[in-house]
């Protein structure tokens, strides 16, 4: 099994981001890879140069589709794809948008191929990207609710709202996988989360405050950006989806998955096992409070507004 090892390139202090945001993913339901820490260190001829705290995740593969997605693991595995900027799904119309990376060739299509890389079949992919935008609005949901996982997708948007990341398919049309079954039913897994809980990128000019302020709904969203987001616009623009999205914020919340406890509960955990070696320190308290007092806030807005409409 491959393993993916990230460095602390954003400078997060406490090292805890990227894995207590994966943890956070796991425990509201949401499939991603499966994420810890790790002592590394890089020896040359015998001698240590380079000794770092790195987070640790499964890699994204046939193995983690075997573990993740299938009750009895078999040797078949569907189509995973790689999206890169702006593979947001609008209706794919060129052939060169997806593909195999090729990286001695620096070829990387905007839908790339991880999983049966040898098979010239793109089908599902093109299908599906047709069938999100239909122009009637009732055939497009019931394509949707038929060959996506939409309780997932609505789960992984409230828990990016809730860990700021202004990088990720709303925000900024990045960092996630699609993965297409055998049956061709496709399920969105995020990626990347080390710009999040108030630290890396801050989303500048699109995003407030390393998103504190900007809304449940509205969000951010970069100018230069001219792809549609239709996973998002094609569902939440159904009350029912609306209300989804609403009570899955509140119950990561109230339940107390996302909060400073469960965060500070993993940070001692790094503290405990590394703080002798590397400097590590808590900053997340502010972030929390704001966050949590925010998305309530606006919450509580829309369903007054829902009620005074009934």
């Amino acid at each position: 099994e491959q393993l993916l090892f990230k460095r602390n390139n954003q400078a997060d202090p406490s090292y805890t981001n990227e894995v207590y945001a994966f943890d956070l993913f796991n425990k509201a339901g949401v499939v991603v890879p499966n994420a810890t820490f790790a002592e590394v260190n890089i020896v040359i001829d015998g001698k240590i140069e380079n000794v770092s705290l790195y987070n640790v995740f499964e890699h994204y593969d046939e193995e983690f589709i075997r573990k993740h997605f299938q009750e009895e693991p078999t040797k078949v595995v569907g189509d995973l794809y790689k999206g890169q900027w702006s593979a947001t799904l609008d209706p794919i119309m060129n052939s060169y948008d997806y593909g195999v990376r090729d990286w001695v060739n620096n070829i990387r299509p905007l839908y790339s191929k991880e999983t049966n890389k040898l098979e010239d079949n793109y089908n599902l992919l093109v299908n599906f990207s047709f069938g999100i935008n239909q122009y009637d609005i009732d055939k497009r949901l019931q394509f949707l609710e038929e060959n996506f996982d939409c309780d997932n997708f609505m789960r992984a948007m409230a828990v990016n709202v809730l860990l700021g990341s202004p990088d990720d398919y709303r925000g900024n049309g990045n960092n996630f996988y699609y993965y297409f079954d055998e049956t061709g039913f496709m399920t969105y897994v995020p990626f990347d989360y080390d710009n999040s809980m108030g630290n890396g990128w801050d989303g500048t000019p699109a995003f407030i405050d390393y998103t504190l302020g900007n809304d449940i709904y509205e969000w951010g969203h970069f100018e230069w950006n001219a792809f549609g987001i239709p996973l998002w616009d094609n569902l939440i623009e159904h009350e029912k989806y609306q209300i989804l999205y609403e009570d899955y914020l509140m119950e990561y919340i109230d339940s107390g998955l996302f909060s400073e406890n469960a965060y500070l509960e993993m940070y001692n955990y790094v503290e405990e096992l590394y703080g002798d070696q590397f400097i590590t320190y808590y900053d997340k308290e502010a972030y929390f409070e704001a966050k949590i007092s925010a998305v309530i806030e606006d919450v509580s807005y829309y369903r007054t507004q829902r009620e005074e409409l009934q």
